[in-house]
């Protein structure tokens, strides 16, 4: 999966700021999860 692919997040109301209010061990997680995510939709591209 190419960057270009890759969707931009769009922060609604307080959601930016609240996330960043989160403990560093929450957005740790949050963040790895997202990692997993990116990389579970670039290994299904590298399928086809």
């Amino acid at each position: 999966m190419d960057r270009k692919d890759i969707k931009m997040v769009v922060w609604v109301g307080s959601s930016l700021e609240d996330l960043r209010s989160f403990p560093d061990a929450v957005k740790d997680e949050i963040g790895y999860k997202w990692e997993m995510k990116l990389k579970k939709a670039q290994a299904m591209y590298s399928k086809i």
